[in-house]
Formats: structure tokens, sequence, C-alpha cells
């Protein structure tokens, strides 16, 4: 008897080892959400039996996310991702697969992660510029001594010869992106850049703060902040030699817009803006109508749109309170939780409103939500093109275009320029219904017509 009771543990201690080194490793899985599917991938490492993981979500450009808690027990994985407010619980099946489900914002997806080596996915993207190219590309860095002199990566193109060249410096929306603004296999800025170039003006394209080659902390910055960064391109451009210092613009995408604005409202030697889905009201506006239009896009009931409505202004008067006492969180908590599906558990749904209440609270957060552009357009008299999409969910064109003619008429500045394409999205696609799942599934980077009325424009500008 006693040596089958050894035999038992010898062998039960051989399966736990097993199972350990059958979890090691990575996986990956499609995410089928309301808007499309995300592929996830999920890095496992086993130190004598203590687990670490960091997740990647390779078509939102996000890798490195890391785990603030995983446990593997009895073929059972959980694993909980601060950042996102993410859960993934599920069990670890003979096949190599784990089957469980995903967790977010109360909202729970079943999830199936395979081992191994994850496909990569050949995406069609005929719009990226392909060489030989009639125009010289170089590597350059410049500093921001407004923050703490953090140097920022990016790319150059010039035309051939010795110049100088009109430029303009390139700037992305919201969350941290590469010089190429990169999402879900597109690199608008890299098409756009290419098209600049080749017809005679110079483009500088860099990546966010703390973001790929960049240096310096994205998560501590806001809107101001990134508009140092611009500014520190635009003065980097202005002491080269081979650059016309009278003639450098601005384009900058969605909140990238309000940047551009804050710097030509500053610098009135910038000598064009170009706003590509640019907010022209503020922060707690833009993101009251994104949510009901991608709300109502997504199929969602009058109910549930007018609950979320009410949901999100009470969250958004909670925050544009000065307070910033823990009372403030603990109700931000209470009222995201609230929010959240009941069929979720109560501890989960918790976990998930702190997480979000954290982000919510966020610097860059606080400062959008209360952010009006008007208050820099009303000061910028360079000329200014404004460019919207009809089916643009995020920002939407019509409402934020109005705000933006009508910021630059008090301004006194006649030379503005404005376009809405009804049939594309905010990345300038065309699109069917505006939501995000369509990016990722176009092969179209950019419209075209757009290409050519940015490059026109600036062509015309700089003459």
């Amino acid at each position: 008897m006693k040596k089958l009771c050894l035999l038992n543990v010898i062998l039960f201690s051989f399966l736990t080892i097993l199972s350990a080194q059958q979890l090691q490793g990575s996986w990956s899985g499609e995410l089928k959400t309301p808007v499309g599917e995300l592929t996830l991938v999920l890095h496992i490492q086993d130190s004598a039996g203590v687990y670490t993981a960091v997740l990647d979500s390779p078509d939102q450009n996000a890798t490195g996310i890391p785990a603030t808690k995983i446990t593997f027990e009895n073929q059972q994985l959980h694993v909980e991702l601060a950042h996102g407010a993410i859960l993934y619980d599920g069990k670890l099946l003979e096949n190599d697969s784990i089957r469980g489900t995903f967790q977010q914002s109360g909202m729970s997806i079943p999830l199936t992660l395979h081992k191994g080596a994850v496909k990569e996915k050949v995406l069609q993207r005929p719009q990226h510029p392909t060489p030989r190219f009639p125009y010289a590309s170089e590597e350059v860095t410049f500093s921001n001594a407004k923050a703490d002199g953090i140097r920022l990566a990016g790319t150059l193109t010039r035309p051939a010869g010795d110049g100088p060249f009109p430029a303009v410096v390139l700037i992305s929306g919201s969350g941290p992106q590469d010089r190429d603004e990169t999402i879900m296999g597109h690199k608008p800025f890299w098409v756009l850049s290419d098209d600049l170039t080749r017809k005679g003006i110079a483009v500088l394209r860099y990546d966010d703060r703390g973001t790929a080659a960049s240096e310096g902390d994205f998560s501590a910055g806001t809107t101001a902040d990134f508009a140092t960064d611009a500014a520190a391109a635009v003065s980097f451009l202005q002491k080269r030699s081979d650059i016309n210092s009278d003639k450098i613009g601005l384009l900058g995408h969605s909140e990238g817009g309000i940047v551009a604005s804050m710097v030509a409202a500053e610098d009135q030697n910038i000598a064009f803006v170009v706003l590509l889905a640019a907010p022209g009201v503020d922060g707690r506006e833009i993101l009251m109508d994104q949510s009901a239009l991608i709300a109502e896009a997504s199929g969602a009931s009058q109910e549930q749109m007018e609950t979320a409505s009410e949901i999100n202004r009470r969250i958004y008067d909670i925050l544009l309170q000065e307070d910033r006492s823990p009372s403030v969180r603990d109700s931000l908590i209470q009222l995201l939780a609230s929010g959240m599906p009941e069929s979720t558990p109560k501890e989960q749904r918790l976990t998930a409103a702190e997480s979000q209440a954290d982000q919510l609270m966020s610097p860059w957060f606080r400062y959008f939500l209360s952010n009006d552009p008007t208050r820099y357009l009303e000061n910028v008299r360079a000329p200014v093109l404004a460019i919207g999409g009809g089916k643009d969910l995020q920002v939407p064109a019509e409402e934020n275009i109005d705000a933006i003619k009508r910021a630059l008429k008090k301004a006194g500045n006649t030379r503005v320029a404005t376009k809405i394409y009804p049939e594309l999205n905010h990345l300038f696609q065309h699109a069917t219904t505006g939501l995000m799942n369509e990016y990722g599934e176009s092969t179209e980077t950019i419209a075209p017509i757009v290409l050519e009325t940015v490059t026109d424009w600036i062509v015309n500008q700089v003459r």
C-alpha cells in the first residue's frame, strides 16, 4: 500500500510538472468582438512554478502587456491584466489548447488559445510604398527641452536635390503610435509621407514619446505635453539648411489635429495646418457622441444606448470635478461596476471597474475630457484645411468641422478649406458601417481622393 501511495505521489508530481511544461510557451487565438476579430497572443513563462505572462495584440500594435496575476491549478488557468481590465479563465486541454473566456469591461467572450508559433496574417496593403524611392530618407532624432530633454526618433523624407524644401510634420492621434501611425496593418503616415515627398514636400514623422525608438513616458503625458513634442519637431526642421524655415506646416490626425492647432496658435510662423478627422468640440462631447454612434452601428437597443449614455454622463461629471480624493475613485468604481452584466461575478466586476477607474483618472484622460480645441483654433492665423469622413464614428465629421469653421471665423482666418467625404471612415477608408473592424478588413489605407486633396492643397500653400 505504501508503495502504491508513493507511486501515486510520483505520478501526480510528474503530471503536474508535465502540465507546467505544456503551459509554458506562446498561445494565440482569435477574439470575436462586436466590432470584429482581434488576434491575441499570450506568452507564458514558468520559473520553478512561478508563472509570468505578457499579452500581445498585434492588430492593435500593442505588445508586451504584462499580466498582473497568473495562476495554474488543476489544469485551470487564470490570468489578470490591470491594463485594460482584462481577465482570462480557461482549461488546458490535451490537444495543446486552452478553452476559456475573455472578460473586459464586464463583457464575456469565448476565447480558445492554441499553442505554437503564431500564424502571421497575410494582409493586403497595396498602398504601402515599395522601393525604389525617388527621394532621400533619413533616420533622425531631436530633443524636447520642455520634457527633460527626451529624445524623439523619426524619419525625415525629402525630395531629391539640395533644397531648401517646404516641409510638414505629421502628428498622430490618440494612444501611443509609431511614426507610421500603424493600425491593424495599415501605415497611413508612411503612405502620406511617400505621396507628399514625391510632390516636392519634405516630411517628418516621428514615434510618440515612450513608443518604439522614442524616449519618455507616454502614460504620464497629456495633449499639452504632446504639443511640446510637435513643437520640438518644428524647431528641429527650422535649424536644417535643407528645409525652408518659412514653409513648415503641420498635419494632425484625430487628437493630433488638436496638437497641431495648439502649436499653430503659439507659433505664428507655422505656414499651414491640415486637420484630418480632428475634434472641434471638447473631449466630453466627442466621447458621448462616439459611444452613441458606435453602439447604434453595433446594433444596440435604444434602452441599452440610453443606459450607457446615462452612465457615461455620470462618469464624466465625476471626472470633471476638481476633487482628486479616494472617494472619487470609489464612486467611479461603483458606477462602472453597475453598468456591467449582472451575470458577471461581483468580484470580477469590481476588479474590472477598479482598472477602468484608474485609466479614467489618468492625467491624459482628465485633460482630454475638458479640453476645448476652439481655444486654440481661435488663435490660428495660418491657412487651414479640415477634412472629415461621413462614416467617422469616432469624431463625427459634420459637427466637428462646423465647430472648427466657427472658431477659425472668430479668429478672422479666411484662408480655410473644408471637405467631408460621405463614404469614408475615421481613417479615411471607404466604409460600410464605419465600425473599427472595417479598419483592418479594408485593403485601402487612405482613399486616393484624400491623398490628392491633401497633397494638392499643401503644394498650393508653399508655392
